[in-house]
């Protein structure tokens, strides 16, 4: 029994709507064995620049695609206190290493160069 398995144990009247993680738990095996395990939870976690996506019969790496795309910019409330100007865009992409389509949202705060890259 995983980690998540034995939280949703030991604390079976806790609604569980949403699992964060790191860049360490973005499997596609983890992020499905918690939206199995907490049914209607969003799960989040993080996917490295080089992972490889498609879409059609195209594949690339995340960076790559996104470099491509038009990003939104907007002030974003961070915990209610401050808000900062952010640049994003997502698209609905064929992960390979998950072997499935997943949500990927390419996200950075003003000021920083690189994206990182968000998987529900």
């Amino acid at each position: 029994m995983g980690l998540l398995a034995h939280f949703k144990y030991d604390h079976p009247g806790l609604n569980v709507r949403a699992v964060l993680a790191d860049a360490l738990y973005g499997t596609g095996a983890f992020l499905d064995q918690a939206a199995a395990l907490f049914d209607r939870a969003q799960v989040i976690s993080q996917l490295r620049s080089n992972q490889k996506v498609g879409r059609g019969r195209e594949e690339t790496s995340l960076e790559d695609f996104f470099a491509r795309q038009a990003s939104t910019e907007a002030d974003l409330e961070i915990r209610g206190t401050q808000k900062r100007r952010i640049s994003f865009a997502r698209a609905h992409l064929y992960v390979r290493a998950h072997g499935k389509r997943r949500v990927v949202i390419a996200l950075k705060y003003e000021g920083e160069t690189p994206y990182r890259y968000l998987v529900a």
